[in-house]
């Protein structure tokens, strides 16, 4: 019996009333750094026992310790502590009145577990029932007391008993099996395969093993990984098996997963590729109509009467300008989903950068109904940013404040942006008094492609992508993004970023040229039409 203790996965002592052990296996003594030879005839109290203090009157609370886990710490060779969760329960050996501890060792390898109980379980078998009385109790214990799903069939494949662990994995009680041909538990699928498998190890005496779906006593199916074998001279079936179905379905989430990350891997470096490609006959458009604008200019080209050729060129000028705009937005969407987007971080004055993009705006809008105020609590703040990608962020939420401002001409839509300071980070707020959004469309404004579905939003043009590279690129600077927004009272996006620098010798006060700044304008501002 003693072969069969030394192949399951637990640690395994026995001791008598007297608490002397008469058997460890191998496991349990090598966890302690000990030979198990070593072990034998020790007091368990006195020589390995930590907490021995707790350790009860074994004859008579040994039903009170096997009914709950208990906690058993005990001193190795090495002076260390090891703990073990556990329980005890009463047994026989060598005739000899006798408790039975088995600890869980946790996190075990399920199939390493069953190839140490299923190798050599012939030769073990027969020792157990050759050199140990009461082995029909033994087995029992093992069977009430191991993890595995272990199970003994006769040479017909009908099962005659099953250890507990069945029970808990599958439902199936013991009466429940008894008499039940083992094949009818697996997936109609798989059944002959598995009778296959059976009948070559009946000829061959061979372990044989798989991986299946085993049926659960509520008619839902669990996967298996299992081991048998036919021992000839008991003309029995023996098996363990271990339930794996967790495992296999995180294999198949992963790969799913895998699977569609390399999809999405392709389509972003298409989508960069492709934008890419098209910023090559926008640059040659822009250049073209520079030549056109300078011949005008210089009288080397003349309109017919009543052509407004200025008229034509502005249209294509502003579309083209809009179709930048949606190819740099779709390749910085990309590039952050790829992982390649970066950020250049320089110290400098918070303040003075905000309000140089917003005076540009002021003379951009200059006479179009719209008034644009900049107010702050303090004229100077020093932070480390990216300049391009805060100016990139304050001229796309004032661009969406403009499209949304309203247009009647008898009301003047005011656009007022707010610097502050709070807690550590720098607030910077941009509100209008626009068509406001309802609460319920407030939740997917960040959404990549997802636009405002109200009636009044055909007035303006966007592709989506806009507002999710804001919040991308805030949440880049570790900071957040909020919208407050009520239809008809107009809407509030405030941004954080944290006060803090870097460690750089140079601090940027870089001031844009005006051509530069009116031309980002007209790139963010470019899918506002009549304005």
């Amino acid at each position: 019996m003693e072969k069969i203790f030394e192949d399951v996965s637990d640690y395994i002592v026995v001791i008598n009333e007297s608490k002397i052990i008469k058997f460890c296996n191998k496991k349990f003594a090598e966890k302690l750094k000990y030979k198990a030879e070593e072990v034998i005839d020790m007091n368990l109290e006195e020589d390995l026992l930590y907490n021995s203090k707790l350790f009860w009157n074994i004859k008579y609370s040994y039903k009170l310790l096997n009914e709950n886990d208990n906690i058993y710490s005990f001193r190795s060779k090495e002076k260390c502590i090891e703990s073990f969760i556990g329980k005890v329960y009463k047994t026989k050996w060598n005739s000899e009145e006798a408790y039975l501890m088995r600890f869980d060792p946790k996190k075990y390898d399920d199939k390493e577990k069953n190839d140490n109980i299923i190798n050599n379980l012939e030769r073990d078998l027969k020792l157990a029932v050759n050199k140990y009385e009461g082995a029909e109790a033994k087995i029992s214990m093992l069977l009430n007391t191991t993890t595995d799903l272990l199970g003994f069939l006769d040479k017909q494949g009908r099962i005659i008993r099953v250890s507990q662990e069945w029970q808990k994995c599958l439902g199936w009680t013991d009466e429940d099996l008894k008499n039940i041909m083992w094949q009818d538990l697996f997936h109609p699928d798989e059944k002959n395969n598995v009778i296959a498998m059976a009948r070559v190890s009946k000829i061959d005496g061979k372990l044989f093993e798989g991986t299946n779906r085993c049926r659960c006593k509520n008619g839902e199916y669990k996967i298996i990984y299992w081991k048998g074998i036919y021992i000839k001279e008991w003309e029995i079936f023996v098996g363990s098996g271990s339930d794996i179905t967790e495992e296999k379905k995180y294999e198949s989430e992963s790969k799913k997963y895998e699977e569609a990350f390399h999809i999405e891997l392709i389509k972003n470096e298409f989508f960069t590729n492709m934008s890419h490609e098209f910023k090559t006959p926008l640059n040659i458009t822009f250049s073209a109509l520079q030549l056109i604008e300078h011949g005008i200019k210089n009288n080397q080209i003349i309109s017919a009467d009543g052509f407004n050729l200025d008229k034509y060129i502005n249209s294509i000028k502003q579309n083209s300008y809009r179709l930048l705009r949606l190819v740099t937005n779709i390749i910085d969407a990309s590039e952050f989903d790829m992982g390649y987007y970066n950020l250049n971080m320089k110290n400098c004055n918070i303040v003075y950068l905000v309000e140089d993009m917003v005076t540009s705006v002021i003379s951009y809008v200059e006479g179009k109904n719209i008034e644009i105020t900049f107010d702050t609590e303090v004229e100077e703040v020093m932070l480390a940013c990216d300049q391009e990608k805060i100016e990139r962020i304050v001229l796309n939420l004032i661009s969406n404040a403009i499209k949304y401002t309203s247009k009647d001409k008898t009301k003047v839509g005011k656009i007022d942006v707010n610097l502050s300071i709070d807690n550590g980070y720098v607030l910077i707020s941009i509100k209008d008094n626009g068509i406001g959004i309802s609460q319920e469309e407030i939740g997917i404004i960040f959404n990549r492609f997802k636009r405002i579905n109200n009636k009044l939003n055909r007035m303006t043009e966007g592709s989506g992508i806009g507002l999710a590279l804001v919040k991308s690129l805030v949440e880049m600077h570790e900071g957040e993004i909020k919208v407050n927004s009520e239809i008809g009272q107009g809407t509030q996006f405030t941004f954080s970023i944290p006060i803090r620098t870097v460690n750089d010798c140079s601090t940027e006060h870089k001031k844009m040229v005006k051509t530069t700044k009116i031309e980002r304008c007209i790139v963010e501002f470019s899918d506002i039409y009549e304005f």
